[in-house]
């Protein structure tokens, strides 16, 4: 887990965040936050389960995380998954940072 973050509209998501030049899968990506996540004995959930990657590389391409969610999201066993973990990206535009939800869109620019 690499972040705690409380969205605009006030959920709070545990979130596993990956670099934009990553090679890790998103199914490794979720199994680690769902890992992370399940509540222990006595110890309360840190958040909703959520993953972000970026939409683009570091040469301005798509990042292949952003290419294998395309390629997933209307398979219906990986909608199983999504049904468990949040999907979050980054864009990067000049010096503005933008985060997206996969549902809705954006939802948070940073400068």
């Amino acid at each position: 887990m690499d972040l705690i973050w409380t969205s605009p509209d006030g959920e709070t998501y545990a979130v596993e965040v990956k670099p934009a030049d990553s090679d890790e899968i998103i199914i490794r990506m979720v199994a680690e936050i769902l890992t992370y996540t399940l509540p222990a004995d006595g110890y309360p959930a840190l958040g909703k389960p959520a993953i972000c990657f970026f939409k683009k590389n570091s040469e301005g391409k798509q990042s292949a995380r952003w290419r294998e969610y395309l390629s997933w999201k209307d398979n219906e066993d990986f909608n199983t998954i999504l049904n468990c973990v949040h999907v979050f990206y980054f864009t990067w535009e000049g010096n503005t940072l933008t985060i997206h939800d996969a549902e809705k869109e954006p939802i948070c620019t940073c400068k």
